[in-house]
């Protein structure tokens, strides 16, 4: 019987020393997964275009953009 309550007192006190790294685990996780949304909205989007004109002729341009996507006209218009 006292075998019994010696291994709960063992496990509690176990329970209560992984508790506050528990925490501290889910707080820094919380952080680098912040820290990670953040970094991505600050990288611009890009899109490459090639234009070919009658005359052979080629022009190449490099648009960056903030938006998740940008349509083909808007790209043309800010290269």
């Amino acid at each position: 019987m006292f075998a019994n309550v010696e291994w709960g007192k063992s496990k509690q006190r176990s329970l209560r020393q992984s508790v506050p790294w528990m925490v501290l685990l889910g707080a820094l996780s919380l952080m680098l997964a912040a820290a990670g949304v953040g970094h991505a909205q600050e990288t611009p989007n890009r899109a490459g275009i090639i234009v070919i004109f009658d005359d052979g002729r080629q022009e190449t341009a490099c648009v960056e953009f903030t938006e998740d996507s940008l349509p083909g006209d808007q790209l043309l218009d800010r290269t």
